[in-house]
């Protein structure tokens, strides 16, 4: 499905058996540089989440990794707000619901770079 904006770009669903996906995408002549996004993905429950949170380096920034942490395991309710991590995430309900995995895809570049 394909909903078309007045301001010159569309936002794509794809549906599969067993996912969603989302993508924007402009009508504009030129590359665009996306200064901020935000998605939210409202969970119940209390969900156990598997992330792989940053850890930061002694020789720099927590925005500079190398995208190589191990997994965490925690309930939703205990990360911390500041917890930084990157994807995929893996959220896991109640025993026979389904999982949901949280991940980016057609990446050109590194999200920290």
């Amino acid at each position: 499905m394909i909903l078309d904006y007045k301001s010159n770009y569309p936002l794509l669903f794809r549906v599969y058996d067993d996912g969603v996906a989302y993508r924007f995408q402009t009508n504009l002549p030129d590359s665009i540089t996306v200064r901020q996004e935000t998605a939210r993905f409202p969970l119940v429950n209390n969900p156990t989440v598997y992330f792989p949170a940053v850890q930061k380096r002694k020789d720099a920034d927590r925005f500079h990794t190398s995208f190589e942490e191990l997994y965490s395991e925690a309930p939703l309710n205990q990360m911390s707000d500041t917890t930084l991590a990157f994807s995929p995430i893996l959220v896991a309900g109640a025993t026979k619901t389904p999982r949901l995995v949280i991940t980016e895809s057609d990446l050109e570049d590194y999200p920290g770079r």
